[in-house]
This record gives C-alpha cells, structure tokens and sequence, in this order.
C-alpha cells in the first residue's frame, strides 16, 4: 500500500510538474507572441509614416503648381504688380485655404493642405491609426533660377488606437517646381493683356556669337522669341509678381531676363516706356532710361535690337 501511495505520489508531482512546464511554456510564446505583435504594428505605422510623407510631398507639387497659375490670373484680372510680400502671402493663403485674397480660386478646389490631411487622417483611421497635423507653414521662395521652392514644416502626431506605440515628428519637406513654360509676370502687365511670354529657357547660351565671322544670328533667335537667360542683375521668377518693389530678393541667385520683340509690342500696339533703348525686359521697363544701341560688330541681328552697354559682355557682343 505504501509503495502504491508511494507511486500515485510520484505520478502525481510528474504530472503537476509537466502541467506547470505546459502553463510556463504557454506563457512565454504568448508573450513572444505579444511582443512581434507589438514590433510588426510599429513596424506598419513606420510605414504608413513613410507613405504620408511621400504623398505629402506629392500633393505639395500640385497644389504649388496651381497656386502659382492662380497668381498670374489674379494678375492678369487686377492688371498691377502685387504689393510687397504679397506673392508668398497669397500663395500659402492658397495652399491653406483655396482663396486668393479671399477669393475662391477654381484652380484649388480639393487641393488644399487641409483637404490632403483630412484624407490622411481618414486613411489612418481605417487602420487604426490617429494622425494629427500641428504648427503647418509653408514656405515658397528661390534656389535656382529655374525652379521654385516650395518647403513644408508640420508636426506629425501618430499613435495606435491600441496604444502600442505613438511619435511625435517634426517634418520638412521640400518640392521643386520648374518655371518652364509659366506666364512671366512682367509681361502679364507690362503687355497689357494683349502680349504675353511664356518662360522658355535660351537654346544658346554660351553660342551667341559666333566669333570668327561675328555672326549674330544666335542672339538674333534668342531676342527674337523673347528666350530667358540666367542674370544676377536682373529680378527671379518670383521677383517679378512684386517687379515695381525693390530691392528684390533672389536676384543675385536666380536673375531672369529676356530681349523685348519690339516689332510684336508695335504690331499689337503697346507701346514700349525707352523704344530707342535697351530692350531687356527689366531695363526696358525700369523707372531709368537704360539707353542702348544696335551694334555694328554683330551680323544678323533685327533692327529693332538694342543692347546696354553693361549688357555686351554677358551676350558676347564686342
């Protein structure tokens, strides 16, 4: 009997003992269980992070794009320079809220920053993430002479509605969008909405003269179709929204300048402010007169054409 009880004993601690070994062991997958659970949520909220970033950045593009078409409307409509700091006022206005000095801007509709950060948030909360968008500026100026700045600071709430993990994440995002092919704001009131110019990079730089046979004809071509070329001297893209406010503000940077067709300007009669001077843009249309001349040194040129004196060396005229 001592030896059966004896048995039933030992049987009975082997069995309690393997149903603890069961219990611990049960334990501890579900708590590595637990904890790659943990680590692949955070790894999806990183994700998505990383997609909003990416889409952010997207968006921006766009809705820059179609702010700066905006402007030129409202220029076109009002027919005067916008006042200082005006161009990069409206511009977030536009970004923010889809108006143009308080005016609904067709071009913006669905396009707006808050519009982007409600879909987000809505794309979060169906995966059971809370995003929030706080202390958002936006920011436009120039780097290049051929492209806009557009850079975008916000901070970033993310967490798990399960509370597996949350960020605090300060943001900035940069896009850049060229100028190719945008109306100039000079001429949007300088031609008085009977001639415009797109900006159209020179083909010729560095080649407007040919200087064996003194051969102009590259220049020609260039002042002919009004082509833009890189000046220090002369106001950016976004200097020109403000032309009449000085000083300006990237054009040690990023100067833009074009010849005037004064033969266009006198066919669409508009008269030009120096006819028998410079027909830079900015010089043309500058409160001095420049002066200029058509220089006997280069072949080819249109007769209309006139230069400054500060400006030969730049387009190799002698």
């Amino acid at each position: 009997m001592n030896k059966k009880a004896m048995t039933f004993t030992i049987l009975a601690i082997l069995f309690a003992l393997t149903l603890v070994f069961f219990i611990v062991m049960k334990g501890r997958y579900s708590a590595t269980d637990r904890e790659q659970v943990a680590i692949s949520r955070v790894e999806s909220m990183d994700n998505f992070i990383d997609i909003v970033e990416v889409d952010i950045k997207r968006s921006l593009y766009i809705a820059g794009f179609r702010a700066l078409i905006s402007i030129t409307d409202y220029m076109t409509e009002q027919q005067s320079f916008l006042n200082s700091g005006d161009t990069e006022k409206f511009f977030r206005e536009l970004l923010f809220d889809g108006t143009i000095n308080s005016q609904q801007s067709s071009l913006m509709i669905g396009q707006t920053f808050n519009k982007w950060t409600t879909q987000i948030i809505n794309k979060g909360n169906d995966i059971n993430i809370v995003i929030s968008f706080t202390n958002s500026n936006i920011i436009l100026y120039q780097e290049s002479p051929w492209n806009i700045t557009v850079e975008l600071n916000t901070t970033m709430s993310i967490s798990d509605t399960a509370g597996t993990a949350s960020w605090l994440r300060n943001v900035s995002l940069k896009t850049y969008i060229p100028i190719q092919n945008f109306e100039d704001p000079l001429y949007i009131i300088k031609g008085q909405k009977k001639i415009g110019n797109e900006i159209n990079i020179t083909l010729y730089e560095g080649r407007y003269r040919n200087v064996t046979t003194g051969d102009c004809y590259n220049l020609a071509k260039h002042a002919e179709n009004s082509l833009y070329a890189n000046n220090s001297d002369a106001p950016s893209f976004l200097d020109r929204f403000e032309f009449d406010k000085l000083p300006w503000k990237y054009s040690s940077c990023c100067g833009i300048e074009s010849f005037i067709n004064a033969l266009e300007f006198n066919d669409r009669g508009v008269p030009l402010l120096y006819p028998i001077s410079s027909m830079i843009d900015h010089e043309q249309w500058s409160s001095s007169d420049p002066g200029g001349e058509n220089p006997s040194t280069c072949t080819n040129l249109p007769g209309w054409f006139r230069i400054s004196t500060g400006h030969k060396s730049r387009y190799q005229v002698p």
